[in-house]
């Protein structure tokens, strides 16, 4: 098991990972993709990051200013405040080992390297297209795919190109015709709905790294002389830190003071980093910090920042009992301990978050329906049909012939099925009382729940908050205060 990562933080006040050897090893800065392509492709990233530094190659992952870890509010940085951000990695890099970092960069990150002498990228994307992304995602203007983009990011982004030279190796996925040094197989990751890695394609990266360094710079076992003290980092409030965990660790973030009564503890939904979709975790971490409240995240193994397996929300078990012991070390003052999970990071909280200690949860859109077809749940399909009978425009298509009626008659067979209701049974068996359900009405994740909560013949005295929101997330600035708003309420 490769040993945890060291947390560091630069002149700014941006946090660093630093993975692997210092001193005497070739280094490389780490630059991650942008905006949510971060989020949905941090596990590869961490991973190939593990797997320089176990063949001796130093690697460092910074946070750019308003992303990821970092606390400060993206619509308050700039262009230069990333480009500052580097040239501060850099710095810290050559001070610490004392070698000139080359720099290893993904997607949009790209945009970001011309500092370094050496350059190796991986599908690189020029700022203009990376900005046509966002608006094609969903929300657009003020709020772009969920990320409030400043105007004085945005010219800086819109006008950024990767530069090609000789001190530049590119590698493209296969099926992508653009130029490139090498051709690689392997998924697409920061296209997928939800963050995932890809154990074939770390790999084969990290060979191709290994081989692009020179041959006296690469390739040394770079566990046992791995000089960076191990251990937990303090930022202002927030603990960067790993916790150990079945002979390895997990990536974990602590937000608040140590000296807190209250305390939270988040768990993800689906393969979520703890950051979150639109950096959603980290914002409720630090509304409920700023109440003088703390609150662990961190990443279940397989997922994020943490290494080996992921074992699903059902066996996340060991995870909530060791984040919630970590938190309890941090704050030995604490006299109550709630929870707050998304999805099936809602379930895993009522199946496990009693043997945790953990007095009652805000769960929001539980994932209580599991999957028999590709089909969505009844429950989404019958709520579908009802807004469909009340569109005018639906009926026109119905009556010009515009309509699959093949393929009508099998989405009303699914609505007319009964989802199971075990998985809720279960829920309802875990939620202390007094605890807070939370649901996005135009979720078909929420919409499910509600069905099968409403069958079961006894639930337990919970709140139900609804939020006219479609985004299972809470995407948006209305919807995240909402969701803020039922945290705060729970004392």
């Amino acid at each position: 098991m490769t040993p945890p990562p060291r947390a560091l933080r630069l002149a700014g006040g941006s946090p660093i990972w630093h993975y692997g050897p210092g001193a005497d090893s070739p280094q490389l800065l780490v630059l991650q993709p942008l905006f949510e392509e971060m989020n949905r492709t941090r596990a590869l990233v961490a991973a190939l990051c593990r797997g320089l530094a176990a063949r001796g190659v130093g690697c460092w992952l910074p946070d750019l200013p308003g992303t990821g870890e970092d606390r400060r509010d993206l619509r308050d940085v700039t262009w230069a405040d990333w480009c500052d951000a580097i040239l501060q990695a850099g710095g810290l890099i050559a001070e610490t080992t004392g070698v000139q970092a080359w720099s290893l960069a993904i997607r949009g990150g790209a945009l970001l390297d011309a500092a370094a002498t050496e350059q190796w990228r991986l599908a690189p994307a020029s700022g203009a297209s990376l900005l046509r992304d966002l608006q094609r995602a969903g929300l657009t203007g003020e709020a772009m795919a969920g990320y409030d983009v400043p105007d004085s990011l945005r010219h800086g982004l819109a006008a950024a190109t990767c530069e090609v030279g000789p001190a530049v190796r590119t590698l493209r996925l296969t099926g992508d015709e653009r130029p490139a040094d090498a051709r690689v197989d392997g998924p697409a990751l920061w296209r997928r709905s939800e963050p995932a890695s890809d154990g074939s394609l770390a790999t084969a990266l990290v060979e191709d790294v290994l081989a692009w360094l020179p041959s006296d710079r690469a390739g040394e076992d770079g566990l046992a002389g791995a000089d960076a003290e191990h251990g937990p980092h303090h930022d202002d409030g927030r603990t960067l830190t790993t916790i150990p965990l079945d002979g390895g660790w997990i990536a974990a973030t602590i937000d608040g003071p140590a000296r807190a009564t209250h305390g939270w503890l988040f768990v993800t939904g689906g393969s979520q980093t703890r950051v979150g979709p639109n950096r959603l975790y980290e914002h409720l971490a630090a509304v409920l910090a700023a109440r003088g409240e703390s609150v662990i995240r961190f990443d279940r193994r397989g997922t994020g920042d943490s290494p080996g397996e992921d074992r699903g929300f059902e066996e996340s078990a060991p995870e909530i009992a060791a984040a919630a012991a970590a938190l309890r070390a941090y704050s030995p003052r604490l006299a109550h301990l709630s929870g707050f999970g998304l999805c099936d990071g809602a379930t895993a909280l009522a199946l496990h978050g009693q043997a945790a200690g953990i007095d009652r949860i805000v769960a929001a859109n539980p994932w209580v329906v599991e999957a028999t077809t590709d089909a969505p749940a009844a429950a989404a399909v019958r709520a579908h049909y009802r807004e469909r009978l009340l569109d005018p425009s639906a009926w026109a298509r119905l009556l010009k012939g515009g309509v699959d009626l093949r393929r009508l008659a099998r989405s009303l067979g699914g609505a007319a099925r009964r989802d199971d209701t075990s998985l809720a049974a279960a829920f309802a068996r875990g939620v202390p009382a007094g605890s807070t359900l939370v649901l996005a009405g135009g979720d078909n994740t929420a919409r499910a729940f509600a069905d099968a909560w409403g069958r079961l013949p006894a639930t337990p005295a919970v709140e139900t908050i609804t939020v006219a929101t479609r985004s299972h997330s809470f995407a948006g600035a209305d919807a995240r205060d909402a969701l803020a708003a039922a945290l705060t309420r729970q004392r």
